[in-house]
């Protein structure tokens, strides 16, 4: 049996016999990593080498569990496993019936859709048209008192009667407006209601649905961050929110083709007709959020009134006028919501009439090609 020789702490140790440097292992008097020679050998090895293993020596088990990996190792396991998620990952890319498979928050985005569009029926926008309508002739007509009131106190304050004769004019307007916007609105409707209309894009709604509260969330929130970081600046906060109702009610519109009397059919069409249901569907939608409008144009113009009011009370013979001159700005703002049906109503017609041109185009077109 071969001998060995041992180097611990650079002293060399042996001749030992095999049984002798199996014990030692076993005590822990020599280290596998102590450096062993035997003759045949060319250079000192440890004892863990395959040669002293071949002779007879056997390395303890450690009870210190397995030894730790390299770096160059764990960057092996790691590249591994990164290959095997990617090509798992592939697989069900490839498997997928659907992107939304893979892209699990694209069904969430239609979820919420879903919803609003349960918040927005046509029976819940028929409710707020008829109640936009109803407070915003009613406070078209209490701003027109409150200018007549202010129109008389700036009189008193300055000594002026043409004035009071300004403010009678003003008022003489919003009257006559008033019967303008009862007669439009009233026909804007029986327009929607005369001219049916298709479209076979479901994702054209949806996604303009979307853009739609997009747009709206981004001026909504940008308005409350201005308020937050100012508390003064009101205006911001007000635009903002006003961005937001008006856009989400279109939104909900969108969602809710039918109530716009737009049909979602799954006709064949050609791109054209496609294109001007979609121009005909953009035009009622716009016919349709202005009875809302109106009432938030008028819902501003009557608080700056209020405003001009308490100021009036307040103010000096000095600022009067300047006060007076402000809600004179007003009353033309309740004018202009007064005139927003009978333009709608002129812009709707001019743009169906583009429409029924250029469907007649398409026919000539189609019986030319038989």
């Amino acid at each position: 049996m071969s001998q060995i020789h041992v180097n611990k702490n650079n002293e060399q140790l042996g001749p030992f016999s095999v049984d002798e440097v199996n014990k030692k292992l076993a005590s822990g008097e020599f280290a596998t990593s102590n450096k062993g020679w035997m003759k045949g050998m060319s250079d000192w090895k440890p004892l863990s080498d395959s040669a002293f293993f071949t002779e007879g020596v056997r390395v303890p088990a450690s009870d210190d569990g397995p030894p730790a990996m390299s770096e160059a190792d764990k960057m092996k396991e790691r590249g591994r496993e990164a290959m095997e998620g990617a090509g798992k990952m592939v697989a069900n890319i490839k498997a997928a019936k659907d992107v939304r498979d893979f892209l699990p928050y694209l069904k969430l985005v239609d979820v919420l859709l879903e919803r609003f569009k349960n918040m927005f029926t046509p029976k819940a926008l028929d409710t707020w048209d008829g109640f936009s309508r109803k407070v915003g002739f009613l406070l078209s007509t209490a701003g027109a008192a409150i200018i007549m009131v202010l129109a008389v106190l700036t009189m008193f304050k300055v000594d002026k009667f043409s004035i009071v004769v300004n403010g009678a004019k003003i008022l003489l307007v919003i009257g006559i407006g008033q019967y303008i916007a009862f007669r439009f609105l009233k026909a804007n409707s029986e327009l929607i209601e005369k001219s049916p209309g298709k479209i076979t894009s479901k994702a054209f709604l949806k996604c303009l649905s979307v853009v739609l509260l997009m747009i709206g969330i981004w001026y909504g929130v940008d308005g409350i961050g201005a308020f937050v970081e100012n508390t003064d600046a009101v205006e911001p906060l007000i635009e903002g929110l006003v961005y937001l109702l008006i856009l989400s009610y279109c939104a909900g519109v969108a969602m809710n083709h039918e109530s716009v009397n737009v049909e979602l059919t799954d006709e064949r069409t050609s791109i054209g007709e496609e294109a001007l249901g979609i121009l005909s569907f953009l035009s009622k939608l716009a016919v349709r959020v202005i009875p809302f409008i109106f009432f938030l144009f008028i819902l501003g113009a009557f608080v700056g009134l209020l405003d001009n009011l308490i100021d009036i009370l307040d103010n000096k013979k000095s600022a009067a006028l300047g006060t007076y001159l402000k809600a004179q700005g007003h009353g033309f703002k309740i004018v202009m919501a007064l005139s927003l049906p009978f333009l709608t109503y002129l812009s709707f017609l001019v743009i169906h009439l583009f429409i029924d041109l250029m469907r007649a185009t398409l026919c000539l077109f189609k019986l030319k090609e038989k």
